[in-house]
């Protein structure tokens, strides 16, 4: 901490894993060997809503659009 202007310095967390973190209490139905984890397909559901998919095939299309923002090394 910051002892004359009272800020607390925190370690830097990348911003996705903060989004993800929003759907942490939810129950993960997945099998074991799932290729994504169940939030990070939450998260992507959610934003491929807000861009405008309307089903399935267009959220599938979404991803695959945007996979550089949902993969592991972003």
């Amino acid at each position: 901490m910051d002892s004359e202007a009272g800020i607390v310095v925190l370690a830097p967390v990348r911003r996705r894993d903060i989004f993800l973190t929003a759907f942490d209490h939810i129950p993960n139905p997945q099998a074991d060997n799932a290729r994504y984890t169940f939030c990070e397909l939450l998260a992507l559901v959610f934003v491929a809503k807000l861009c405008g998919a309307m089903n399935c095939a267009g959220m599938a299309d979404f991803s695959r659009r945007q996979k550089r923002i949902f993969s592991e090394t972003s």
